[in-house]
């Protein structure tokens, strides 16, 4: 019996070109038994190929290809290791953990090595394969060093003794026939084995070109390049039995494959979760420890005639039991341990997700969210069917978020830890531009071909367009690039990092997988989050967020400066302060509602509930948008609708949400309750649902339903609408236990605002949360009464901070806010002054060993304007200190700040060398404002406003006087012409090709919206820093809009962004903070061109 023992998938990373799925059904097709799975330097696809070999009913086994260093070699050379049991896969595992943390520590990730001491040292359990091309063995035989071959099996013997074997390959290449000759004759000579291998690289033939195409990648070069590692041929496929015997390859060593992989038994998937050891008091069991806090944290929560106690009760019972049934107390424990260590450190966290689905982790702080009073849904978080792992997210304040991470490490130990994976593959963008770079294409022309391209396959009409008008016309080429680069679609490319997954195990990781470094040195797994839920692994997602750490330092701030405390937790969800700001759109910098699609939606709904605040944050998401399920629900919300359903069990789901699809329960609970599928099933169906973007695809899962549905009591039409109701759903959406920890911080972000409004502007610059610029923060801050001090060396920390300023409080921006100034030097000044405040420019210049571009940015930034005035002399003075200094420093060889220095030796200024030198232009200070600090004393636009005023173009904030002092009637509405930097600009995929740009001037902001036709009348006019826009307001409770008719570029003012709509920049690509020299005093733009 022949197994093929060497093979890699595309799980190699552009060195293998087949999935584990079609590597397996081809040896089925073949009729093989077993097969294994040698990725190079890696067991990344391990899981995978274990499900795929149970669905084909072969036998699974594990290996990989290791870099072995061997002294005076000229690099690592691959030896072919087989796991025999789990021990031998733990020391596979070892060997590749050492392997990578090798190559990182020499800053040669991508070259992975262990030495042979290495090798000896975690030898056990494996087989040995002497490897092919990529080993050690057949460069030397091909060069004819039979001395070195025979020493180097000699070191291998003597680790491995009888589980080393020497591996006969023969892929019809020139020079096969000789080396398989020199392989059979030193098997003879050293009595070590021979064992017959495909050396497979791809599942069939027709994966070839892949293979081919990946290689020219991996090596930068292209098809018309020859390189040693380019195929010679599409002989690496997976091949019978009987064509390696027509090529020579000896029998026993065919059938010695087969001994192997019976001698090999290991299982990875173990169908039951395996949680972290918690730490347990002497005597006390999980179930013990868990009981106790839970009974503590009812106690709390739900104390003696509180509301929700009687049936908090019942909930609590079937939660523990189904707890109980699926033994996972530890992990609950391990959760709450996480959370303890945070509240001792006094670092603010919050668990969200599906974990708030659940009144054992209310119960155990690691929620905030009663499940009970927001109708929480706890099968969305665990059942007795569920397959994976509980989903736990924690967020904690985002700048101490790896202190909880290193208490992590330290508390479970850095073998049993690692930060999860992700799979990088190939996506339309990445596989055009590799395939093209491959095929000859210059690499701008590569670049340019895959900016522009949708997410859909390169050969969708879109896309093939875009791409043949890049490359200048139709070819053969161009249809070989389309269809390859389509070829290479959801190819892996290479291994990433979990933005926040950390993975702990209650063995040692090697029991499960490799460890290695990272991009930026983070120790990750080899799995990604779907193996990991297979492997029964917990992955608790540590995650920073920056809206915790403004919360927290504002709670700080109030708590330092005004000596209150403030108890967030604490607040009732009744403050009518806190919803008229919200209901007044006066949102900006609040948690998840300050988008301008949040801000229109916001004021239709009007919330005036914790209840309302968890929709409106819920609707703003691709499914409800996708679905045009928004405007239904606002309509109904007024009560402008009436609300039906289709059948009497979906008014108990969707009542409180208008007979609408808000959640993703609610999916759920369509699909168990009405559709009657088991609540494993429903939960698939919710999964699959959320990762569709096909109308097709929806459609194939129809009949399932509705057929079950029927069953269930339903008529056909009924199910077939209801079915229709549900498909409108598809994309991503938010569970309500997710919203609902959100609302949390929604509302004690609002809160802050509404009563602290110092304190938390102070905090929302030190940690920028959200989308908006320094200059729109610092403008909503003087709207609310805050004022905003520059920075200065004698008063500036480390950090924005209150001052009070004429009995009122104002906001004194740190040195650290000045660009150009290092943390170092900031706290430098900051020692230094402790012994004496600084006095002038020429006692600051001799203290504080500051270089000269930062003397400078600190000069431009205003921090030295209260010692020397806000004039063009400081920067002179430090021009003379530094020509002094200069030449002082070269003739006596000291530095300013040398010991015994004397007063002679220092530079000195004199009056005389100080000329009377002009003021300071307001757009100069503008310039250097923006570029130091980025939020400038004035709003660039009064630069403007006279000369706007003059062409009847108003301030912003005149459009929120239509529908309140002016009339407004929506059926005719005014058109009004306003003008305003750009600050971002939007073309979200969920809109139909409709750009938002966010437009602001010194008054305020407004959205205008750009429906697809002017757009693309407009063209490149929409990219400018600023524009004058023209069209028809819309009104909608507090919100003000502008349907744009017309755009003009508006020149002579700065601080606004250029850009296309995209990305994570918001299409703010670069922002404009220099005056043009030759742009007259008040602006290129004519009166003939508004008019």
């Amino acid at each position: 019996m022949f197994v093929h023992l060497h093979t890699r998938s595309w799980f190699s990373f552009r060195a293998g070109a087949s999935s584990p799925k079609a590597l397996v059904a081809e040896a089925a097709r073949l009729g093989m038994s077993s097969m294994a799975i040698t990725d190079r330097h890696g067991v990344y696809g391990v899981v995978r190929f274990q499900q795929a070999c149970k669905e084909h009913g072969i036998q699974h086994v594990f290996g990989a290809e290791v870099p072995i260093q061997t002294p005076g070699a000229p690099a690592e050379r691959d030896l072919v290791l087989i796991a025999r049991n789990r021990n031998g896969y733990a020391n596979l595992c070892q060997l590749l953990t050492l392997a990578h943390l090798n190559g990182a520590a020499r800053d040669t990730r991508d070259r992975p090595f262990i030495d042979l001491d290495t090798l000896s040292t975690y030898h056990s359990d494996l087989f040995c394969l002497t490897g092919s091309d990529e080993g050690m063995l057949y460069p030397l035989l091909d060069g004819g060093h039979w001395h070195q071959t025979q020493e180097w099996t000699g070191h291998l013997q003597d680790i491995f003794d009888e589980r080393l074997f020497i591996e006969a390959t023969h892929g019809r290449r020139k020079g096969d026939d000789k080396r398989l000759g020199r392989i059979i004759r030193l098997s003879k000579q050293t009595g070590i084995p021979l064992v017959a291998t495909g050396d497979v690289r791809y599942a069939t033939p027709s994966h070839y070109w892949r293979y081919d195409l990946l290689t020219c990648i991996r090596n930068g070069i292209t098809v018309y390049d020859d390189h040693p590692e380019r195929p010679a041929n599409a002989m690496a496929f997976v091949q019978p039995e009987a064509e390696l015997k027509r090529r020579g390859l000896p029998h026993d060593a065919l059938h010695r494959s087969g001994d192997i992989a019976t001698a090999c038994e290991i299982d990875l998937i173990p169908g039951e979760i395996i949680p972290p050891g918690a730490l347990l008091p002497d005597g006390k069991t999980s179930e013990d420890v868990l009981q106790q806090k839970i009974e503590i944290g009812f106690a709390r929560r739900y104390p003696e005639g509180s509301e929700h106690r009687e049936e908090a009760k019942v909930r609590l019972r079937k939660e523990i039991g189904i707890i109980t049934d699926l033994d996972i107390q530890d992990f609950f424990l391990v959760v709450n341990e996480v959370i303890e260590e945070a509240q001792r450190r006094g670092i603010r966290c919050l668990g969200r997700g599906s974990a708030a689905n659940s009144i054992v982790t209310y119960l155990l702080d690691i929620t905030r969210v009663c499940p009970i009073e927001h109708n929480l849904l706890f099968e969305r978080f665990l059942h007795r069917g569920r397959k994976g792992t509980p989903d736990i997210d924690l967020d904690f304040d985002s700048s101490r978020r790896q202190e909880i991470i290193s208490w992590m490490e330290e508390r479970f130990g850095v073998d049993h830890t690692g930060m999860a994976a992700t799979i990088d593959r190939y996506l339309t963008k990445s596989a055009v531009q590799d395939t093209a770079k491959a095929l000859g294409w210059p690499a701008e022309m590569a670049v340019q071909m895959s900016k522009r391209c949708s997410h859909a396959p390169p050969t969708e009409t879109y896309n093939a367009t875009h791409i043949e008008n890049i490359a200048g016309g139709a070819s053969p080429l161009l249809r070989i690039l389309l269809a390859a680069s389509t070829g290479l679609l959801e190819c892996p490319r290479h291994l990433g990092q979990h933005s926040g997954g950390m993975v702990l195990t209650r063995e040692p990781m090697r029991q499960f997988s490799p460890l290695q470094a990272s991009a930026n040195g983070v120790r990750i797994v080899q799995f990604d989050k779907h193996d990991l839920e297979f492997l029964g692994l917990i992955k608790l997602d540590v995650l920073g967020l920056r809206m915790l750490g403004t919360v927290s330092e504002a709670r700080e701030i109030v708590a330092d400066k005004q000596d209150i405390t403030i108890d967030l937790d604490a607040l009732p969800f009744d403050d009518d302060r806190v919803y008229d700001m919200i209901c007044e759109g006066d949102v900006l910098g609040l948690f998840q509602i300050e988008s301008p699609a949040q801000m229109s939606t916001g004021a239709r709904i009007q919330a005036r509930t914790m209840q309302d605040l968890i929709k409106q944050i819920s609707l703003v998401r691709p499914g409800p948008i996708q679905g045009g399920l928004i405007h239904p629900f606002i309509r109904r919300h007024k009560g402008l609708e009436p609300v039906r359903y289709d059948h009497p069990i979906l008014k108990e789901i969707l009542e409180d949400t208008y007979g609408v699809i808000v959640f993703q329960e609610q999916v759920l609970e369509v699909a168990h309750r009405f559709a009657g599928w088991s609540l494993d099933e429903a939960d698939s169906f919710r999964r699959l649902m959320s990762r569709f973007r096909d109308a097709t695809e929806m459609e194939s899962m129809r009949d399932g339903f509705v057929e079950s549905a029927m069953k269930n009591g339903a008529s056909r039409k009924v199910a077939n609408r209801v079915f229709d109701q549900v498909s409108k759903f598809v994309g991503y959406g938010f569970c309500r236990s997710h919203a609902a920890s959100f609302a949390l911080t929604v509302y004690h972000s609002a809160y802050l605002k509404a009563y602290h409004p110092a304190a938390f502007f102070a905090g929302l610059m030190q940690h920028r949360p959200g989308m908006y610029a320094q200059m729109t923060l610092e403008q909503d801050a003087r709207r609310h009464g805050v004022r905003i001090l520059v920075p200065d060396v004698n008063t500036s920390g480390l950090r924005f901070d209150l001052e009070m300023v004429q009995s009122v409080w104002a906001i004194r921006k740190p040195l650290t806010s000045v660009k150009g100034v290092s943390d170092g030097t900031a706290r430098n000044v900051i020692l230094e002054r402790e012994n004496a405040p600084f006095v002038g420019l020429e006692d600051f210049f001799h203290r504080v060993p500051a270089a000269g571009n930062e003397l400078k940015a600190l000069a431009r930034a205003g921090a030295f304007d209260q010692l020397e005035g806000a004039n063009r002399t400081v920067l002179y003075k430090l021009q003379v200190l530094t020509r002094q200094y200069v030449k002082s420093s070269t003739k006596n060889n000291y530095s300013r700040t040398s010991p015994g220095t004397t007063l002679l030796d220092t530079t000195t200024l004199h009056a005389k060398d100080i000329p009377a030198l002009p003021g300071i232009t307001l757009r100069t200070r503008l310039e250097w404002d923006l570029r130091t600090h980025g939020g400038p004393r004035v709003h660039p636009m009064v630069v403007l406003r006279q000369f706007l005023s003059d062409f009847e173009i108003r301030p912003v904030d005149m459009a929120r006087q239509f529908g309140t002092t002016l009339p407004y009637d929506e059926r005719k509405p005014p058109i009004i012409t306003v003008a305003g930097l750009v600050m971002f600009r939007q073309r979200p995929g969920t809109a139909k090709g409709t750009m938002f740009i966010f437009l602001e001037d010194e008054s305020g902001f407004i959205q205008c919206i750009c429906k697809p036709d002017v757009r693309d009348a407009l063209g490149k006019v929409l990219t400018e820093s600023a524009l004058i826009i023209r069209g028809a307001l819309q009104a909608v409770g507090p919100w003000r809009g502008i349907m744009v008719e017309k755009a003009w570029a508006l020149s002579g003012v700065i601080g606004g962004y250029k850009g296309r709509p995209g990305g994570h920049s918001f299409g703010r690509d670069d922002r404009e903070i220099v005056f043009e020299k030759d742009v007259p005093k008040r602006s290129k733009t004519t009166s003939r061109s508004v008019k």
